[in-house]
């Protein structure tokens, strides 16, 4: 794994990840690296939940870039 940027100390971080298999139909065929940016919340709450199980739903927006390897 790729080390991690964080700019907005309350979101999610920066990453970028290598994918593990480039096979299959459709547009993310040939991927090779995802790139997740300009990130903002997305992080667990910083407390506990009441009971075992509760869900939190916890909104977030960031920019996604798909890279491919070009054939030269």
């Amino acid at each position: 794994m790729q080390p991690t940027v964080t700019v907005d100390t309350n979101a999610i971080p920066w990453v970028k990840l290598e994918a593990l298999t480039t096979e299959g139909p459709g547009i993310f065929a040939d991927t090779k690296f995802i790139q997740r940016v300009n990130t903002t919340g997305g992080k667990a709450p910083a407390a506990d939940g009441i009971f075992i199980g509760q869900v939190a739903s916890v909104p977030y927006t960031a920019d996604y870039f798909f890279y491919r390897q070009t054939n030269n």
